[in-house]
């Protein structure tokens, strides 16, 4: 096979890594640059880049002489855009980033240079082909800032470009709600049994009976018995007492009809 040239330099890369780079700002180092259009026929340069710093540096070093998957890592930044402040933002980001470098317009002279970018996610819902109806994220360019505000972290992130059919809501959550502390004396309260008042003595009327010339006054209701210590249960309601019988005259020897 052909010596790849620059080999002696190329850093070994074991496995496969399936990290994802998400939405965010970014030290990168431009791989390499290209002047092409857009799919509407402005003018744009093709950054094609690899993280220079943090904790995704180095992930697209496997693939970076592989230009056929330069899409994986590049942005596109369409000088023709708000009459070419997009390109301005770009250049200014470049030059401070890297000391005594002069924006000269010659693109491929940004190869190994760094800048500060920020990218935005966008989240779509693929319309055609075998993966129909399925759902993608992709990462879009956003800016390009100096590096010393990525890493003081000045840059504002971008909000998240959700273009998909179903956008998934997120589900508020209710917090529970708060509970008073209850000191020893309250609950003590709480728990103990509630005594139920005695209910107020009535009368009640007994049948009149008559007994000779004499009749049986209306008795009060009797008392309930109380032992020490407890309290026997009330007879059931709905039950008489025994009506008082009357007692029959006893001969008397006093009584005219029995001779002596």
């Amino acid at each position: 096979m052909q010596p790849i040239q620059g080999f002696d330099n190329v850093q070994a890369v074991h496995g496969r890594s399936s990290t994802r780079l998400p939405g965010g700002a970014y030290v990168m180092r431009i791989v390499r640059c290209t002047e092409d259009l857009t799919g509407y026929g402005n003018m744009c340069l093709k950054l094609v880049y690899d993280v220079a710093e943090g904790k995704y540096a180095g992930l697209y070093a496997g693939i970076e002489n592989d230009k056929d998957n330069d899409w994986r890592h590049m942005v596109e930044i369409d000088c023709q855009e708000a009459q070419g402040g997009r390109l301005r933002a770009l250049v200014d980001a470049l030059q401070a980033s890297n000391p005594g470098y002069v924006w000269d317009w010659n693109e491929a002279a940004l190869a190994n240079k760094v800048v500060g970018i920020v990218l935005q996610e966008r989240k779509v819902t693929l319309t055609r082909g075998q993966n129909k109806g399925k759902d993608r994220t992709y990462l879009d360019f956003w800016d390009a800032v100096p590096v010393d505000a990525v890493r003081a972290g000045q840059v504002e992130m971008p909000p998240v470009n959700d273009q998909r059919e179903q956008k998934q809501q997120p589900q508020a959550v209710t917090p529970p709600p708060a509970i008073a502390p209850v000191s020893g004396q309250q609950l003590m309260q709480q728990v103990a049994p509630q005594v139920a008042p005695q209910a107020a003595q009535t009368q009640y009327q007994q049948p009149q009976v008559v007994s000779g010339q004499q009749l049986v006054q209306p008795m009060a209701a009797p008392q309930q018995p109380v032992m020490q210590g407890q309290q026997v249960a009330p007879q059931p309601m709905g039950q008489q007492q025994p009506m008082v019988q009357a007692q029959q005259p006893q001969a008397s020897v006093y009584d005219s009809e029995i001779p002596f």
